[in-house]
């Protein structure tokens, strides 16, 4: 036989065999034998999922799914989806309403909750060391270069893994919670979203058309709302300051809020019981803590003190654990999908440093994340989406006072495309987790009628007024500390003379 006439069979073989291997990987899921869970009542699944759009990389996720306890209002799950991004979405914190009246379904997040999970032990452990260190500002452009360095070494570690690091982000993520919906048979679903997860929501929304049935965003995290633009977070310090001038408590304590912290943190000493003072971590802690209503009251009264001298309460918030070195913080994922918002860095660090002269505090988390520590992370060019108004039925839960995600901006950029839904606005609340606690059983009612019948109105106040006096001053942790170090030296120095 001539060798010519092997030549088309030889190239059919290996065609074949070529295709077998690359041939994209096909979606599958599997129902586990044990199931940890709370509440207990789940199935627990794993799915194998492609890591992107025709790729034999699988990456796997975690499902867990649970059936309503009582009457069931809606015939299609509930999709839970947490905020973030960086963080798990499994074991929902859902209030008990929901768990009686409908099905849950939690899709874990790719790159966290799962394999592979894009951990970056060695920025955690920088984070660490930068919160220590007393030579350098926590955003200097020193700290943030150290920083930067690991973040691209964590990135360089996963790639060279074999992982696709540009594929665990928002669009990926949509793509995972629809084929779980296929996968375990569901016609539609709804969203209930917090955070970073009502970008996923809305992005859902918007590539998969016709398949939720209702969704229901509580602060609701539009296109560039992973910056935290300065100019909203100074309008809302100047809410909660006229409404700290409605409060005899408040106003009392501190009438002039965004005066005096702003002078507060120009003037502080280099040390305070003991404690180097960096502006940097108090302002970003400050920032941190105007998510919630619980530890709103806290900031004013350390800032109060602060203001006669007394920075127990800013010691206290410095020496806080560090958020950014906690172990449930996966910061592969975090930069993954928080990298389609990076498209504008550049006007971003322009208007930070900007507004660093004009406003209380700027924007510490910005400050930190663009123009920061993403220098050091390669992010894919994303192209922003070009949004549809939609008639799925939607509920934007938004409130009062939410430095995270400004009920401004959600008004601006995202309530024009809302053909079929309403905002309502729920007083006395900071960010989302405040909701079930500020809202009340009223808050409850409408958002359970909502996911039932998908009428969204805006016809009923929600909240309740904000409480000014803090349960616990951040002083006493201050105290605290200083005296039990002061009780166990006390306590050497008897134990000391008495066996001389």
């Amino acid at each position: 036989m001539k060798i010519t006439h092997l030549v088309f069979p030889v190239f059919i073989i290996l065609n074949i065999v070529f295709s077998s291997i690359t041939h994209a990987m096909d979606a599958s899921i599997t129902e586990l034998n044990t199931c940890k869970t709370k509440p207990k009542h789940a199935t627990c699944y794993q799915a194998l999922l492609p890591e992107t759009t025709g790729s034999h990389q699988a990456v796997s996720i975690d499902i867990q799914y649970w059936q309503a306890t009582g009457e069931r209002l809606n015939p299609y799950p509930i999709v839970w989806l947490a905020g973030g991004p960086g963080t798990t979405n499994l074991d929902p914190p859902m209030p008990e309403w929901v768990w009686e009246h409908f099905d849950v379904l939690a899709i874990g997040y790719r790159g966290i909750d799962g394999k592979p999970r894009l951990d970056c032990p060695s920025l955690r452990e920088q984070f660490k060391k930068e919160g220590k260190n007393s030579n350098d500002d926590f955003l200097s452009t020193t700290s943030i270069k150290r920083l930067s360095e690991k973040v691209e070494d964590c990135q360089q570690h996963w790639e060279s893994s074999g992982i696709n690091t540009q594929a665990y982000g928002v669009y990926e993520v949509v793509e995972d919670i629809d084929n779980v919906r296929k996968l375990l048979g569901f016609e539609k679903i709804n969203l209930l979203s917090v955070s970073y997860g009502t970008r996923v929501a809305w992005y859902f929304d918007q590539l998969k058309p016709g398949i939720i049935d209702r969704s229901l965003i509580m602060s609701g995290n539009p296109d560039g709302g992973f910056f935290f633009n300065p100019i909203y977070t100074q309008l809302q310090l100047k809410t909660l300051e006229k409404l700290c001038h409605q409060n005899n408590y408040c106003n009392r304590k501190l009438p002039n809020l965004t005066e005096t912290i702003l002078t507060v943190l120009t003037n502080l000493p280099e040390k305070a019981w003991g404690v180097h003072l960096d502006a940097d971590q108090i302002r970003l802690v400050t920032f941190m803590m105007l998510y919630s209503r619980n530890s709103m009251p806290m900031v004013i009264d350390a800032y109060s003190k602060a203001s006669d001298g007394n920075y127990s309460g800013l010691v206290a918030m410095q020496k806080f654990p560090n958020p950014f070195a906690e172990k449930e913080m996966v910061w592969g994922t975090f930069l993954s999908a928080g990298s389609i918002d990076l498209g504008a860095v550049e006007s971003f660090s322009q208007q930070l440093q900007i507004s660093a002269s004009n406003t209380t505090i700027n924007a510490p988390l910005s400050e930190l994340l663009y123009g920061g520590i993403t220098n050091g992370w390669k992010a894919r060019d994303y192209q922003p989406l070009t949004s549809r108004i939609t008639d799925t039925p939607t509920l934007i839960v938004a409130s009062e006072i939410d430095v995270a995600t400004p009920i401004e901006r959600i008004e601006k950029f995202w309530m024009p495309y809302i053909s079929n839904g309403a905002l309502i606005t729920v007083e006395g609340a900071g960010h989302a987790q405040d909701f079930m606690f500020a809202g009340g059983p009223e808050l409850d009612n409408h958002m359970m009628q909502f996911l039932q019948t998908g009428l969204a109105t805006t016809d009923q106040s929600f909240g309740m007024e904000f409480e000014f006096e803090p349960s616990l001053s951040l002083s006493w942790i201050t105290y605290g500390f200083w005296g039990l170090v002061a009780g166990i030296s006390i306590g050497l120095v008897v134990a000391a003379i008495m066996f001389l």
